[in-house]
């Protein structure tokens, strides 16, 4: 984030496997909003392809070697683990960024 307002950058894409996509989508929004630059830097999501969910794969640093279909219960344990926590704002304040994002200042 810090990078992005420093360069200007106004639209920002960030592109993650979709077991993954929600939790580093909602981890930037909270950076911005923490950061309080919801008006001037405006992320966008896109999904990575899985082309089968039973394969496996090895994520969260190498600690986790699962399928694709199951990195996505382990994802929702993380989102609800870093909400308790306070790293990623609430469902309501994510949202409520996606609502608002495409307002004039």
């Amino acid at each position: 984030i810090k990078w992005a307002k420093t360069n200007n950058i106004k639209n920002l894409l960030i592109c993650a496997p979709p077991f993954h996509l929600v939790r580093a989508s909602m981890t930037l929004i909270s950076s911005l909003i923490d950061m309080k630059l919801t008006h001037d830097i405006k992320i966008y999501s896109l999904c990575g392809i899985v082309d089968n969910w039973n394969k496996m794969t090895i994520s969260h640093q190498g600690l986790n070697r699962t399928s694709f279909h199951d990195f996505i219960s382990l994802e929702y344990e993380r989102i609800l683990k870093y909400c308790e926590k306070g790293d990623i704002k609430s469902p309501d304040e994510i949202w409520n960024y996606y609502l608002s994002r495409n307002r004039e200042k």
